[in-house]
């Protein structure tokens, strides 16, 4: 039984003036009055939220505000509420929202039988109506057998067909053994009702009813991420907040892959127009780095009367291929095809144009060889390394025919086989990165080499690039601001929406604990979400540029792991933060 003896409450005025009033189980009590007449200060001292008044509320004989914080943590956890919302969470089905309360599915099927909703345990709440809603918040109250109901404006999101339903049901309800409250402004409980209570300008008047047939129960209504204001102001702005997250986080990822992946990417495209595998070294310095070496070619010759014949390597690994060096003609095809330089060509045939050089013969060790391409050495001196360099002696290069190196190495004389003669070695493909991107193998890479070619032009484009990716870090940076910023103002605002929805959750015996945890799990699924939209968004992008250049910027998954934890560990601190100073609020300022 609650007994309240000359109970009074002022703000600025008096709200409750001299309030006697006693409220026993088997009972249904109305608790009728205009809005702003008192009723939710009178509900607020019931509860045991306000004990800021005069006079005594006492509780089985105890007075309330003298109970101690245990006490009054047992005599709140056994008050049901059903509130103006559902305070259903979104994310969860209906059946998943009823076992936060209680984990007794066969309970809560039987009582979803009894109130026509068991076709909907298994939606979400934004796939239901107002007054399904109201009736599962209905069935989450009664799941535990509370000795105090209380309905705050139930049906006032209702129209009236459906607040008549929702009335229906509560006749449903055995209150035997409980009070039930039922403040409203409405007068359609009024046959349900034992008792009602008007409240105007302070005062209680009381109107005792024939007892009807009635049952009422309400529970613990915890949950509560509504579908109001705060869902359809999230849904209006949360979409282009996702986006902007999306591309954000996309570009991170983006931005990654290139920074870790952009010198192998470069030798990569670049090999495609240049032999990086083939570095001049000589025999010495070989002999010191077998472990990296797939192949040698030595420096076999061919010397016929006014001209020299050079072994000519297969065309992945020739310095020939490089775009522009064979300015007429093609790449040979097999060792009966050569190749020949401009000073060959305009000593052999100087009355003839070089385009109709290709495909004429020329004799080497008394054998003809089919010419398919002439190579012009002007802007490409970077082309003579290795044992090539003889042949651009200025100012009188040296005329030079090219001939199939497996061919020359049968029917030609090794230069030399001194330790320090030059030698050309290919890499073998797991080493080559090593070579170009560490200091390992610097002191046996020598001369005007491959190594030196490939140090120009990623130094170049580095240089040239250099000013592009300082505003790209500049823009990252000012969109990570802007992001800190937006998200933080954004979780600000949904909480201050609901303020009053955390206020009633504690009243539902939720620890500021659980609160904690269920906002930001919310929170971070969102994020996690979007995480998951932008990597599928980065392996798009990826696998269109492998497809467009053949370059492969798809990182190590190690890596964005790593991002992935920082993203998360930064927004658990911007979602911590405003939620920890709210959460920590007075109960009754939140609810007001």
């Amino acid at each position: 039984m609650i007994e309240i003896i000359g109970l009074n409450k002022k703000f600025n005025v008096d709200i409750l003036k001299n309030i006697n009033l006693k409220l026993e189980c088997g009972n249904i009590y109305i608790l009728k009055g205009i809005s702003g007449s008192g009723k939710t200060t009178l509900l607020n001292i019931l509860t045991g939220l306000d004990k800021n008044y005069e006079g005594s509320c006492l509780i089985n004989g105890q007075e309330l505000k003298k109970l101690k914080n245990n006490e009054l943590s047992n005599y709140q956890s056994n008050i049901g509420y059903v509130m103006q919302k559902s305070l259903l969470f979104k994310n969860l089905t209906i059946l998943d929202n009823l076992k936060l309360i209680d984990d007794n599915e066969t309970e809560i099927k039987a009582l979803a039988k009894k109130f026509n909703v068991e076709n909907i345990l298994k939606k979400y709440p934004k796939q239901i109506s107002g007054g399904e809603r109201q009736r599962i918040a209905l069935i989450r109250a009664l799941l535990k057998d509370h000795s105090i109901i209380i309905l705050d404006e139930p049906t006032s999101s209702l129209d009236h067909s459906n607040s008549l339903k929702f009335v229906e049901y509560l006749e449903k309800i055995d209150y035997s053994n409980k009070i039930i409250i039922i403040a409203t402004h409405k007068s359609i409980y009024d046959n349900i009702a034992t008792s009602i209570l008007n409240i105007r300008y302070g005062n209680i008047t009381e109107e005792i009813i024939k007892k009807i047939k009635s049952n009422l129960i309400l529970k613990n209504n915890y949950n509560k991420i509504s579908k109001q204001f705060i869902w359809s102001n999230r849904k209006s702005f949360g979409i282009f907040f996702n986006l902007i997250m999306i591309i954000f986080i996309t570009s991170i990822l983006i931005v990654t892959s290139i920074k870790i992946k952009f010198q192998s990417e470069f030798i990569k495209i670049k090999m495609q127009d240049y032999p990086y595998k083939v570095l001049d070294t000589n025999n010495f310095l070989a002999s010191e780095i077998p472990e990296i070496i797939e192949e040698e070619y030595q420096n076999y010759v061919i010397e016929e009367e006014d001209y020299m014949v050079y072994p000519l390597l297969k065309k992945e690994d020739s310095v020939f291929k490089k775009r522009g060096v064979i300015a007429y003609g093609n790449f040979p095809k097999n060792n009966k095809e050569i190749l020949i330089n401009k000073e060959l060509a305009m000593l052999k045939f100087a009355n003839l144009d070089f385009n109709n050089i290709i495909g004429k013969t020329l004799k080497i060790k008394n054998e003809d060889y089919i010419i398919t391409g002439i190579i012009d050495v002007e802007n490409n001196e970077e082309i003579y390394i290795g044992f090539y360099e003889d042949i651009n002696n200025y100012p009188s290069n040296l005329p030079a025919a090219f001939l199939d190196y497996n061919k020359i190495k049968n029917i030609g004389t090794l230069k030399s086989v001194g330790l320090y003669d030059i030698i050309l070695i290919k890499i073998k493909d797991k080493y080559l990165m090593n070579v170009y991107t560490t200091n390992k193998y610097e002191r046996q890479i020598v001369g005007f080499s491959a190594y030196s070619y490939y140090s120009y032009q990623y130094n170049h484009i580095i240089n040239n690039t250099k000013h592009s990716s300082n505003m790209a870090i500049i823009v990252m940076i000012c969109l990570s601001l802007l992001l800190i910023l937006f998200l933080t103002n954004q979780i600000t605002l949904e909480l201050f929406y609901k303020e009053k929805e955390i206020g009633y959750l504690q009243i539902f015996n939720f620890s500021k604990r659980q609160l904690k945890l269920i906002y930001i799990l919310e929170y971070l699924i969102n994020i996690l979400i979007d995480f998951l939209i932008s990597y599928g968004l980065y392996i798009i992008i990826v696998i269109f540029i492998y497809l467009k250049k053949g370059l492969n910027y798809f990182v190590n998954p190690f890596y964005t792991f790593l991002i992935f934890i920082v993203l998360i560990l930064y927004s658990l601190i911007i979602i911590y933060i405003p939620l920890r100073k709210i959460i920590n609020k007075d109960i009754i300022k939140l609810i007001k």
